[in-house]
């Protein structure tokens, strides 16, 4: 089913309409809802570069998130809050949130705590 979402997305201009990052974020959300975490760092990675109208907003980051939160590699995530940081994207609460879930899971409290006084300072 996921290749058939990524078939259609690649042929989306067949279809007259235009590829955006809404249906970005929606082919992304596939992946983590068809549980092919995999999937979206590569995504991620590939279609802004092959599609110019497609450019990640802070959906997108926390769709990335999310993806590496649910493998078990909240540290991943933590990174790309990084680079969302570096690169003026807005960071939201859900983007704490998520991250802080997978760092509990994973009894990482002090970098939790740490986290989270991070997301209190930012006002999240």
């Amino acid at each position: 089913m996921l290749d058939h979402a990524i078939k259609t997305f690649h042929q989306m201009d067949q279809f007259g309409t235009p590829r955006s990052t809404i249906s970005f974020n929606s082919l992304l959300s596939a992946c983590n809802q068809s549980r092919q975490f995999d999937k979206v760092p590569q995504l991620f990675d590939e279609i802004p570069k092959k599609y110019d109208a497609v450019s990640p907003d802070k959906i997108s980051y926390g769709i990335l998130i999310k993806s590496y939160c649910e493998t078990g590699h909240p540290q991943k995530g933590i990174e790309v809050l990084r680079e969302m940081e570096r690169k003026n994207k807005e960071v939201t609460a859900v983007t704490f949130t998520t991250i802080l879930n997978a760092l509990y899971k994973k009894r990482k409290e002090e970098e939790a705590e740490k986290l989270w006084s991070e997301m209190m300072k930012n006002d999240c």
